[in-house]
């Protein structure tokens, strides 16, 4: 199961859940939703489709209409409606097919959507908004830095064409490991006014203290 995560699935990674325990019967280890996640990213990459009544069965069938519907748009050549709605929607077709793997990004999906936004004319925040994702979720930091201006606008921001939080988290990490420390505060300063999280949360908990350690010298 723990391989699942790593890269490429190998059909029987994420079906092992209830044999690892030993036991037969619903358990409490499939409700984890990161574990829900690996399952969802299998079963859409094996085309191993869940049952009615079966765990995940909504999940899927969502999923597969998500992929329907972008690939309609897609293969018609035409616009949508919406520019930032369709990202919103590609970007979860990408998350739901790689299901929490840490620094993989699937082969050729980036490129399709891309040529898809030139034919149709795209904005220019679309196509930064999705090389940007593909920067982070590859860690390729010094490609997310120069999509960052593009997407972080006041305009862009008030377009919502990505969620501020992925901005906040993201946007830092990526100006802290460039170097950019002032950026990265005027990143945080800028961008924390518009978040829905807490204060407390620990994810901006998390990120203000690397920021405040960047910033001392003392980021190890």
């Amino acid at each position: 199961l723990a391989g699942a995560s790593l890269g490429p699935f190998d059909p029987s990674d994420a079906f092992e859940v209830d044999p690892v325990l030993g036991v037969e019967g619903p358990n409490a280890l499939p409700q984890i939703p990161a574990l829900q996640a690996v399952e969802l990213a299998a079963r859409l990459e094996t085309g191993a489709a869940p049952l009615e009544g079966e765990r995940l069965f909504a999940e899927f069938q969502e999923a597969r209409a998500r992929e329907t519907r972008l690939d309609s748009i897609v293969r018609s050549g035409e616009a949508p409606p919406a520019w930032p709605a369709f990202l919103t929607e590609a970007l979860q077709v990408e998350s739901d097919r790689a299901g929490g793997r840490s620094g993989w990004v699937e082969p050729g999906f980036y490129e399709y959507l891309l040529d898809y936004a030139e034919s149709a004319g795209a904005p220019r925040e679309f196509g930064a908004a999705l090389r940007l994702n593909r920067a982070v979720r590859a860690r390729r930091w010094a490609e997310a830095e120069a999509e960052l201006p593009v997407v972080t606008t006041e305009a862009a921001l008030e377009d919502g064409w990505l969620p501020v939080d992925f901005l906040l988290d993201a946007g830092v990490m990526t100006r802290i490991l460039r170097a950019d420390f002032a950026g990265a505060r005027e990143l945080e300063t800028r961008l924390a006014a518009r978040s829905a999280r807490p204060a407390s949360d620990l994810r901006s908990r998390i990120r203000n203290a690397w920021l405040e350690a960047a910033e001392a010298g003392t980021l190890n």
